[in-house]
């Protein structure tokens, strides 16, 4: 692939937009979406006071319960190795 060898530009400019592109999708799955739902929620409701604070309260709550799944079943599932047969 051409984008894997070194040429002219920016050296290891496709590996910074690789992590640009999976932070905003992190960004978007984990903090965005849910907030918007929750946002979503209570915007008609009445009975609570402190919309916002719900709203924060909530995504906390989710955001610290994702980085908890994933902190934790990373060092389990982190490293895979899949055997491979050579065709000959």
């Amino acid at each position: 692939v051409r984008n894997t060898r070194p040429g002219p530009g920016i050296p290891g400019l496709m590996a910074v937009l690789w992590r640009v592109a999976f932070s905003l999708l992190a960004a978007f799955a984990f903090v965005i979406v849910p907030g918007a739902a929750f946002y979503d929620e209570v915007e008609g409701d009445d009975t609570v006071q402190r919309k916002g604070r719900h709203v924060f309260c909530s995504l906390g709550f989710t955001v610290f319960i994702s980085a908890a799944i994933i902190g934790i079943s990373y060092p389990f599932l982190g490293d895979v190795a899949l055997p491979v047969q050579k065709y000959t």
